[in-house]
Formats: C-alpha cells, structure tokens, sequence
C-alpha cells in the first residue's frame, strides 16, 4: 500500500514539479524581455530629449551671437573696457576698492562658499586682488562688492552711476542679455575679448567678471576652455562646448560652457558663452522628480556618465533617500570630501563614479543591455548607450531598474511551491 501510494506520488510530483520550473522560467525571460523593452525606450526617450536640449542651445548661442544688438554691445563693451578707471568720477581710492572687495571675498563669497562645500575654504580666492588691473578692480568694485544688491542678485543693478561710458554701454544691453536669461533658463551669459580674453559682460557678475580668461584666475577652468576654443574657430557658425567640471566662482558647483565666436563682417570681435544650465540636464534625467508617476517603479532611473566614468546628473537614490545613500557613501567609493560635496550642492553630477560592467563595455563602443551590479553594488538590469551632443562631447546613457524589482519570481516560486506541497499532501 506505502509503495503504491509513493509510487503515484511520484509520477504526480515530478511533472508537477517540472511544469513548475518551465513556467517560472518562461515567465522569467517574460519579465526580462518585457524590461529590455521598457529601458530601451526609457533610454531613447531621454536621449532624444538630451540632444534636443543640446541642439536648442547650439541654435541659441548661434542665433544671439550673429544678432546685430550682440555685435554692437561686443564692440561697445570692448571699446569702453580699457577705459572705465579712469571716467570713473569720484572714486575711492584704491585701498578702499580693495578694501571693499576684500570684505566681498572673503566674508560673502568666502563664507558661503565654506557653508557651501562643508567647511572647505575659498583659498583660491587669495591672491587674486593683488593682481587685477585697474579697469578690473574698478569694476568689480562697482558691480560686485558694491553693488547693494544680495549676493546672487547682483543682476538686478542696471547700471552704476559713474558717468562712464562703460556702465552707460551696460545700461544700455544689460536688460536684454537679462531678459535672454531669465526666458531660456542659462546660468550666465558672458561676453568675452577675443585678444585679452577679458570678460567685458557677464549678467550676473560672479567673481569671473572682469577678469582675463588668457591670464587671470580662471585661464585654467573650463570657462576659459570655452572661450579658447571658440576663439580658435574659423568662422561664424562654429559652435564649441565644453564639459561638466566644478567651477569656482560658482561655489565649485558643477558648470558647463557652449560658446560662439561674435563677427562684425569678416572680423572677430568676441565671444559669446552661455553657463549650461546643469538643473535643466537633471529635470530631463529625473523626469523632474517624478519617477514612480513616470512608470519607473520604486528603483528605476537613467543617469548620465561622462568619459572619465563620473555621473553628470543626479542619482534618484541621492533624490529620494539621501540619509540612505550617505550611509552606503564609503562603499560606493565616496571620500569624506566627496561625501561633503553630494550632501551640499544635493548632487551627485562629477563626483560619484560609476564602473559597472555597462560603463566598460561603453567605453570600448558597445551599446546593449544585460545585468550588472551597479554603482550602489546592487544587481540591475540596465539599457545602455553612448550620445554625442555636439562638438565631440559624448555622455553615456543608462537606463536601469532593481533585478528584484524587475523579476519578483522569489514570490512566484515559494506560491507554487506551497500549492504543490499542498496537492502533495
């Protein structure tokens, strides 16, 4: 009787068993053919968006810099440069300036800037003073430290009244590149010399303004990258852009450039550079914030890495649980100072590295999609791929979600299992 029961048993258990296991494996490769397809567009999705963000720009900084009220404010911008010091009616004197410009450095800018990144110090700032011209120190005076306006809003001052050629130039063109702006959502707009390298406008005058990007303090930033490349072109319609990096007059917050050279005929007179506007790059690749509302589940998300494998947009990880990531913050290869950048500028963009299986396989041209730990050390599903956005600036572009939350076959199997040992018994 015992083994007649095991031997029926048996020959129900062991199909019973098989099915089991082919169901869950079709339904496995379901599910993952199912994710390919829905990365795979999420991936497109956001690549198309990237490269239209990236092509608008372009069209911009083309269009603004072969505009005729562009030209005349380069020309007159130029002109009057060389000679704000000495129109500058009823001056300080230069201890003052200094004076005055000293307290800006170091307790608004440097005081924030501490606050800013944690509790390093400005120490690029020293030194500086020292070495600006007359025209460059007299006009940071005006439009920086004594400029009434808050810190991050000197931009609402039209002009100083100084009887100078210079600010009545500025009173002039200001409300434009202003206007420009505020309605395409740039950082900054500069104006730049093409043989100084000076830059003769900037809209929101940080502590670039003025300076020599061929010999001041930023020559080496990739600002002045902007403008050296672009300077270097051949014609009017050449666009250069230049990749994400921390910039200091911008509290070392990440900052990108896209510059145009400015011709008056057939002669250069200057350049014009857009700040990339990094928030704009973040709200394409975060879906503004909305991730679950955009079907990306509770781990889903693209990001961008740039060639030397740091992210140039935002974790949602970082988004949504930061006290969560800061906790994993050594594991994933974040330093004490790194670690005290994401918490501050609330990014991860040229600080956190990614060297996934997916970022190496990039690197070397191959586009795809398998599973892969990923930057946290957790096992995802990712659809990858490079973009080129202009000027032989390439990004690449990952697509990825929790393999447990993308196969949920642990639930699936221990169902089956309990219905069997049910029948079973």
């Amino acid at each position: 009787k015992n083994r007649l029961i095991f031997a029926l048993l048996f020959f129900g258990v062991a199909p019973a068993v098989t099915i089991s296991l082919i169901a869950v494996d079709n339904l496995k490769s379901l599910l993952v053919e199912s994710t390919k397809e829905k990365l795979n567009i999420e991936r497109e999705e956001k690549a198309q968006q990237l490269t239209s963000l990236f092509s608008v720009m372009s069209n911009q900084v083309l269009a603004l810099s072969t505009n005729i009220a562009t030209i005349q404010a380069m020309n007159e911008f130029s002109k009057t440069f060389d000679t704000y010091d000495e129109q500058f009616e009823e001056k300080p004197d230069k201890k003052d300036m200094m004076s005055s410009l000293q307290d800006y450095y170091t307790n608004k800018y440097g005081n924030n800037y501490v606050k800013i990144n944690g509790g390093k110090s400005a120490s690029h700032t020293k030194g500086i003073l020292e070495k600006l011209s007359a025209d460059e120190l007299a006009l940071q005076y005006s439009y920086i430290s004594n400029n009434e306006n808050p810190m991050g809003s000197k931009d609402a001052l039209p002009f100083a009244n100084d009887n100078t050629d210079w600010s009545m130039t500025h009173k002039k063109f200001h409300p434009t590149f202003k206007k420009f702006l505020e309605s395409f959502g740039f950082y900054d707009v500069f104006l730049v010399e093409p043989d100084t390298g000076h830059i003769v406008y900037s809209v929101f005058k940080e502590l670039d303004f003025a300076t020599s990007l061929l010999t001041g303090p930023y020559a080496n930033s990739n600002l002045a990258k902007a403008f050296k490349k672009s300077n270097a072109s051949s014609g009017p319609d050449m666009v250069s852009i230049v990749d994400l990096e921390k910039y200091s007059p911008s509290y070392d917050a990440p900052a990108g450039f896209i510059a145009s050279p400015i011709y008056d005929g057939v002669k250069k007179i200057g350049v014009l550079i857009f700040q990339i506007p990094v928030e704009k790059i973040n709200k394409i690749m975060t879906s503004e914030q909305k991730w679950k509302e955009s079907g990306y589940g509770d781990s889903g998300e693209t990001y961008l890495v740039g060639q030397d494998k740091k992210m140039r947009s935002v974790s949602r990880f970082l988004m949504e649980d930061p006290e969560g990531y800061f906790k994993v913050a050594k594991k994933i290869g974040l330093t004490d100072e790194d670690v005290s950048f994401v918490r501050n500028m609330n990014t991860t963009a040229i600080v956190q590295t990614v060297d996934s299986e997916g970022i190496g396989r990039l690197i070397k041209g191959e586009d795809g999609f398998s599973m892969f730990e990923d930057y946290r050390g957790t096992n995802v599903f990712s659809s990858y791929r490079s973009v080129l956005l202009g000027d032989g600036l390439t990004w690449y572009i990952l697509a990825e979600i929790d393999e447990a939350e993308a196969l949920p076959l642990t639930n699936v199997l221990a169902a089956l299992l309990g219905i069997l040992a049910l029948s079973i018994i």
